[in-house]
């Protein structure tokens, strides 16, 4: 990956450069392209979730959270309790998943929630779809990376 400047910090923009070299000339990256040593800056910044039965609820589930996320959803989340937080409504969480997956195409959102520990997390994240391992045109996972800040 190129060098980033101070311009280039922003992680929509690192993942969203990243996720373009790895599609290449494919619709989308497959899950065995994404490489943490390839994202030393914000690997503890980002998240893969993988896609299960979306026709039921919860059909999403997290199969990495980086460290620096946990503190976003409350001090009481632990990595067990990650996969859980696609479920809770108020994160809109689900909403933004099931909109990154009918695109087909990176998704930059920003918003702001209100955590398990009642404090308010302004965040910026982008959505990146992947593919499976298996059949590279099938959508199987979303690729992103968030920051926050609590008030």
């Amino acid at each position: 990956m190129e060098q980033r400047t101070g311009y280039n910090r922003r992680i929509t923009e690192i993942l969203l450069r990243y996720w373009l070299e790895l599609r290449d000339q494919r619709d989308m990256p497959q899950e065995k392209d994404i490489n943490p040593t390839s994202l030393p800056d914000v690997w503890d910044s980002c998240f893969l979730v993988q896609m299960t039965n979306l026709s039921a609820y919860g059909g999403y589930r997290y199969t990495y959270m980086g460290k620096e996320l946990l503190g976003a959803f409350g001090e009481d989340v632990s990595r067990g309790d990650a996969e859980m937080l696609v479920s809770l409504p108020s994160m809109r969480v689900t909403s933004k998943f099931d909109q990154a997956v009918g695109l087909r195409k990176p998704l930059i959102d920003e918003g702001e929630f209100l955590n398990a520990s009642k404090i308010s997390i302004k965040y910026r994240q982008i959505l990146l779809p992947i593919a499976d391992n298996k059949n590279p045109k099938e959508l199987a996972y979303l690729f992103g990376g968030m920051r926050w800040k609590g008030f």
